[in-house]
């Protein structure tokens, strides 16, 4: 057997022990069990739909709204929190990184592993909902909702790798992110309905927040409707790819280095 393929499968059998053990853990602290990831979506799409009829009195309930708000919170909340565990990870694991002790690839692949994992339950009841008010009827959307949703969460887990050494070395980056949070939710369309006609202008600005792009190449097959962003869609596609090869090829010799300079 060649040597990258032990190596890889040694990082996925390390990666899915370490997912397991978070995930056991998490669950049974959690009193709902694996009803709590739904816990976050199903409460606060209840709060933005009840608050819609006082926005909009004309249409007080209506169901791509509902799939628009659900959908964009699931994803939401797993690329933040997916972001937050890679920030988290190797400064928690810091000495068995640099020591050469624990792959980093494995430890990304751990934290990615979790949010596919919570991902999962979601997936499930946006696709039963998309079905009930007759936006599911056909096989092609839902694949793309599906492999899209995992981008999402993808691009998340790797923004996260690759601000892991400023936050070992800047401790309140994290702060930062979490007092950015709002206008990343407004910018990337989480539970806001972008107009159709986007000026060319605001357009390119919102394609800076990879949430944006994202979340609408995930929601706008689901919904039946066309695109706000196609190509800033794929660039993010591309870049969150992209930024993924390097990490692998590069993280295991570079990120112990980078640990021993900036890390104090």
């Amino acid at each position: 057997m060649p040597d990258w393929l032990v190596q890889s499968r040694q990082i996925g059998l390390v990666g899915w022990m370490l997912a397991r053990r978070s995930l056991v853990v998490e669950l049974r602290s959690a009193r709902l069990g694996w009803l709590w990831p739904l816990v976050y979506p199903v409460l606060y799409t209840t709060f933005f739909m009840t608050l819609k009829p006082l926005l909009q009195p004309t249409r007080p309930f209506d169901p791509d709204y509902l799939l628009h708000v659900f959908v964009g919170l699931c994803l939401w909340q797993l690329w933040f929190e997916g972001l937050q565990t890679q920030m988290r990870a190797v400064k928690a694991q810091r000495a068995l990184i640099s020591r050469a002790d624990l792959d980093p690839g494995a430890l990304f692949l751990s934290g990615f592993l979790v949010q596919a994992v919570y991902l999962l339950p979601r997936l499930a009841l946006a696709l039963a909902l998309a079905a009930l008010i007759g936006r599911l009827s056909a096989f092609w959307p839902a694949t793309v909702f599906v492999l899209m949703s995992i981008v999402v969460i993808l691009n998340g887990a790797v923004i996260g790798f690759v601000l892991q050494p400023f936050a070992t070395l800047l401790p309140d980056i994290a702060r930062v992110i979490q007092s950015a949070s709002l206008a990343l939710m407004l910018s990337g369309g989480v539970f806001l309905v972008f107009p159709r006609e986007l000026s060319e202008p605001m357009s390119l600005l919102l394609s800076l927040n990879p949430l944006g792009p994202l979340l609408d190449a995930a929601r706008a097959p689901l919904l039946g409707q066309a695109p706000h962003f196609s190509v800033a869609s794929w660039v993010w596609i591309g870049l969150t790819l992209t930024a993924l090869v390097v990490q692998v090829r590069l993280m295991r010799k570079v990120l112990p280095i980078l640990l021993e300079r900036v890390g104090g």
